[in-house]
């Protein structure tokens, strides 16, 4: 999750650098980078607007979209951390925990994590083909 024009040009950006110096690229899902170096099973949530939130569990790497109400339910059921960067949703569903919304080291560190096991993304000649995945986008395509 994170604002239409600016993952749009993030990307854009890093297609680019992946083309003009023949690199390979690593993606790292917001989720997960919440949920990042947590000991336990963690279920990570993000305000998806619209009264919907945006969620990942982890390690199972399992992510979703739902109403409010109904991740509600989900997170009564959860048995482990949960956790997410939005006061706001914390202040709504008080049984996630607010961690520090800064999230560029997690990301640092997980990317790092990714690369060095060897599962990089896409090499130059792949870049053109990269697009950003969104949850809960309204628009019809075609």
């Amino acid at each position: 999750p994170g604002s239409f024009t600016g993952v749009r040009i993030g990307l854009t950006t890093v297609k680019a650098l992946m083309e003009a110096r023949e690199l390979p690229a690593v993606g790292v899902s917001t989720l997960a980078a919440v949920a990042f170096s947590r000991p336990e099973p963690t279920l990570a949530a993000m305000d998806g607007g619209r009264s919907e939130v945006y969620w990942g569990e982890y390690p199972a790497g399992v992510e979703g979209v739902e109403k409010t109400s109904e991740f509600a339910v989900r997170l009564g059921r959860w048995r482990g951390a949960a956790v997410t960067p939005d006061a706001a949703l914390a202040a709504t569903l008080p049984q996630l925990q607010a961690v520090d919304p800064r999230l560029a080291a997690s990301v640092g560190h997980l990317g790092r994590r990714i690369y060095l096991r060897g599962e990089l993304g896409p090499t130059a000649e792949a870049a053109l083909r990269l697009d950003a995945r969104y949850y809960g986008a309204r628009w019809n395509v075609g």
